[in-house]
């Protein structure tokens, strides 16, 4: 299966992913960035891939007909200098298990559709990677480890790796693809098998005419219960792109997942506007 997350950026380019910005090896003071987990817990032998796969083929069919309310606050940085590029909203409908997204709306104006987003942004956050690290599951994990939380509680934390080759993501220069190595991690809840997050970093820049260094994307999930199905779904998310162009910069979205609903079912996506 060929997974494509994109999302456009300055100078044509559109980029694949987002991020909760995660782990210490990686944050360096972003807005919004939650508390870091531990990065190098001991290596212990905890979950079943083959069992976790089916738990993930159940939660995604369980997102089949779910709508939920996104808004991304944008930023960016060069040198020292931290500015908010502008707020988007959009509703996202999950369709035969693909993301869909209507009333695009840019500082409360009305888009068309995506189409005519600029700047760094990103799609697939409600289905498509917990998909992606269903598919990890495999072939792909390198190890399992366990670790805590910042809240005290105990994770276990998957790590896998997708090859360019493997096309799984990529960048798009002037419609010109390059497809990206990277790393991926998986939390789970030892207790529950819940998955509490998941995140992806690229690990080779890809060609200079790309004008992209590097590209994060991390989300973190929660249980909610949607017309009576308990469900898993994104909580927040952060998405990073690291520029390489002239002098050094970065974008990055912070994305909240508000209003939830699910279609046949009375319920009204309700968020603060």
């Amino acid at each position: 299966m060929l997974i494509q997350l994109s999302s456009r950026a300055r100078r044509g380019i559109a980029i694949a992913g987002l991020a909760l910005l995660p782990l210490a090896s990686t944050a360096d003071n972003i807005v919004g960035s939650p508390p870091p987990f531990d990065i190098d817990p001991p290596a212990v032998t905890w979950t079943d891939p083959a069992k976790l796969q089916a738990a993930l083929d159940e939660k995604i069919a369980l997102l089949s007909s779910v709508v939920i309310h996104e808004k991304i606050l944008r930023y960016s940085q060069a040198r020292n200098s931290v500015r908010q590029l502008d707020t988007l909203d959009t509703d996202v409908e999950v369709i035969d298990g693909v993301e869909r997204y209507t009333d695009v709306r840019r500082n409360r104006v009305a888009l068309a559709h995506t189409g005519e987003i600029r700047g760094a942004w990103s799609f697939g956050e409600v289905v498509t990677l917990l998909r992606g690290a269903r598919d990890a599951l495999n072939q792909h994990v390198l190890d399992t480890r366990s670790t805590v939380a910042e809240n005290g509680n105990p994770v276990v934390r998957m790590a896998f790796y997708y090859p360019a080759d493997s096309h799984r993501w990529f960048v798009s220069v002037d419609s010109r693809i390059y497809w990206l190595d990277f790393a991926g991690k998986i939390w789970i809840s030892p207790r529950t098998g819940d998955i509490l997050r998941i995140s992806w970093e690229s690990t080779a820049a890809p060609p200079p005419a790309a004008g992209v260094a590097s590209v994060l994307w991390t989300v973190d999930f929660h249980s909610a219960d949607v017309a009576g199905r308990i469900c898993t779904l994104p909580d927040t998310g952060i998405y990073r792109v690291n520029h390489s162009v002239g002098d050094a910069w970065s974008e990055w979205n912070v994305t909240k997942f508000l209003g939830i609903g699910r279609y046949g079912s009375e319920v009204k996506l309700l968020f603060d506007p």
